[in-house]
């Protein structure tokens, strides 16, 4: 969505917080706080730009 004016829906926001939580990609944490993030910026655009393809693939997969 970089770049992007569209606005992520509850659901599109939520998915996207359970996959950068996963221990997998470790770019944030959930505590009783809420969310933190574990990485610096370029790294986090870094590693979202690389899961590119599994994101654009859940995307469609949720639309059918």
């Amino acid at each position: 969505m970089e770049g992007s004016d569209d606005i992520p829906s509850i659901k599109e926001i939520w998915s996207a917080l359970q996959l950068l939580a996963h221990p997998g990609t470790g770019v944030v944490t959930q505590d009783e706080g809420g969310y933190r993030v574990t990485t610096d910026y370029e790294n986090g655009v870094k590693l979202v730009r690389s899961l590119g393809d599994v994101v654009q693939l859940l995307t469609e997969e949720e639309n059918s």
